[in-house]
């Protein structure tokens, strides 16, 4: 059993609160997890990957899996987060070129693509394909590209959840051994060590071993 840990949002604003959950998740002893990159944070130009120089240094230096988490993680009318809702092929496969594009620039190579808010439409998930990811997310589900399979998780655990361990278990519950997404944002740079260590503990006394994206869609 396997439990997909990311950390969702990644862009230079907020780049203290990464790095303090990175710190927890490294101080528990959490050696895979995907950091989910958005390349041109809600259109902001200053928020651009290649406009941040020092913020990419910090991505290449930590040799973690990365994912294309959208290109402005909005939707062009700037109305919502749902960037790839209902959007055509055609205009999914162009809002992830343009991502990789400013990728490029960095020298960095994104191994799959995580919807963002984990909504896309089945357009959005064959233009993933078609960009040459190793694996894309959508919904409760995950796409492996390489191994041409499909998993279901059927518990994403994320925001005020993480606050609540017998919440927490209840999903575990529920999910009967399926595969877990375990998803940090950055406003969950506030939890306490304590707690943090509480919930890790509780997932891998399930026997739930903690990975990232691209391993999980590598792995046989």
């Amino acid at each position: 059993m396997q439990a997909v840990v990311a950390i969702h949002d990644v862009n230079p604003v907020y780049e203290d609160r990464i790095k303090r959950l990175r710190d927890m998740l490294v101080g528990f002893g959490v050696k895979k997890y995907t950091y989910c990159v958005v390349p041109f944070f809600h259109g902001v130009e200053k928020l651009r990957l290649d406009k941040n120089p020092s913020f990419v240094s910090f991505l290449k230096k930590e040799k973690k899996d990365i994912a294309l988490h959208g290109y402005t993680h909005l939707k062009v009318n700037h109305f919502s987060e749902e960037e790839f809702f209902r959007m055509s092929y055609q205009a999914a496969a162009k809002r992830i070129k343009d991502g990789l594009s400013i990728f490029r620039k960095v020298k960095i190579k994104p191994s799959g693509f995580v919807a963002p808010v984990w909504v896309a439409s089945q357009g959005t998930v064959l233009a993933a394909e078609g960009a040459g990811f190793n694996y894309a997310t959508w919904g409760n589900k995950i796409f492996s590209f390489k191994r041409q399979r499909e998993a279901i998780t059927n518990v994403v655990i994320r925001g005020n959840v993480l606050t609540i361990p017998s919440t927490v278990m209840s999903l575990i519950e529920i999910a009967k051994g399926d595969t877990l997404q375990l998803a940090f944002h950055p406003t969950d740079s506030i939890l306490k060590v304590e707690l943090l260590e509480e919930l890790l503990t509780l997932i891998e006394s399930k026997g739930y071993k903690l990975t990232d994206y691209n391993s999980f869609a590598l792995s046989k």
